[in-house]
């Protein structure tokens, strides 16, 4: 190299990677897509979900009188196997066997009736479980949503004497089914209502072609409907209890309200730990022990002595 000449850096090759070169793929011997993923949603006939709700919140009898439009709620009753169908005489004493039912067991009463008669004699025995708030349901058939306003024998529907609205006042809801799609948000909606709060009488009209119409098979958990009633009024307890401690010669009069709350242990402890007689009203019979008196205070029932 001489001293004059242009001096030229040196490179070096710049080394380009070739593409891997890949046979070309047949697209008949690729494997099938995989099918879409199908959600099948489990179906019941319309009763049989209301039956699973019923035995969930623990009934198992149901009373009532057999009738034409109601059959397939009693073929449910009995393909089920879970609760006692007890035929009563007359619908009146349907209601108020329930009605006995919720009383004693502190539990919901369910009574069914079919449409027309069958239902109108079951009102006075829901008419007394709304007056003494006593849970019960009362389950009435009807005609099939093809024959309303048709003149078929005993229809009760909105078209002709409704029933539905018949029984509002006396319930704390009164409802018809009119898609049986719809059988588990109504049944839950009853449920709430009569068992939450101050319980009272709940009503639901099954037309006939409702029944067996497969619907989907919604079952929820009962904490998921409803929750039990657990609030109370602070303030008021304080006050009456202070009232007691003040009083000189107390007093307490129990009445039907213990039978609601179910507080009857309560009420026996506070009596025993104050020496507090007792006396009940008539609704309040039978909260409180009867026969010889358990502590000095006493015992006193309706104006008859037995302390």
């Amino acid at each position: 190299m001489t001293p004059n000449a242009t001096s030229v850096p040196e490179t070096t090759p710049e080394i380009i990677a070739s593409p891997v070169l890949q046979a070309p793929v047949d697209p008949q011997i690729l494997p099938p897509p995989p099918p879409p993923i199908e959600h099948v949603q489990e179906t019941l006939p319309a009763v049989q979900i209301l039956l699973a709700y019923l035995e969930q919140e623990g009934v198992d009898t149901i009373f009532g009188i057999p009738g034409g439009p109601l059959m397939p709620f009693f073929e449910g009753i009995f393909d089920r196997g879970k609760i006692r169908a007890i035929i009563a005489k007359h619908e009146g004493g349907a209601a108020f066997m329930a009605d006995g039912y919720a009383r004693v067991s502190g539990r919901l009463g369910v009574c069914c009736a079919t449409t027309g008669p069958g239902a109108t004699n079951a009102l006075t025995g829901i008419a007394c479980a709304y007056r003494d708030s006593v849970p019960v349901l009362l389950v009435t058939a009807q005609v099939a949503l093809s024959a309303f306003g048709k003149g078929a024998a005993q229809e009760s529907s909105p078209l002709g004497i409704d029933i539905v609205d018949m029984f509002r006042d006396v319930t704390k809801a009164s409802v018809m089914l009119m898609m049986p799609e719809k059988i588990a948000d109504v049944t839950r909606h009853l449920l709430r209502a009569g068992l939450s709060g101050r319980p009272g009488p709940i009503h639901l009209s099954l037309p006939a072609d409702m029944m067996k119409t497969e619907a989907p098979a919604d079952l929820r958990r009962l904490s998921q409907y409803r929750s039990p009633s657990e609030l109370f009024d602070r303030q008021s307890v304080k006050d009456a209890s202070k009232l007691l401690l003040r009083a000189k010669r107390p007093v307490i009069l129990a009445g039907y309200g213990v039978h609601i709350s179910r507080g009857y242990e309560e009420l026996l402890a506070l009596a025993e730990r104050l020496n507090i007689p007792v006396a009940t009203t008539p609704k309040g019979k039978g909260v409180f022990p009867e026969g010889p008196c358990p502590f000095p205070g006493g015992f006193w029932d309706g104006g008859i002595s037995s302390g």
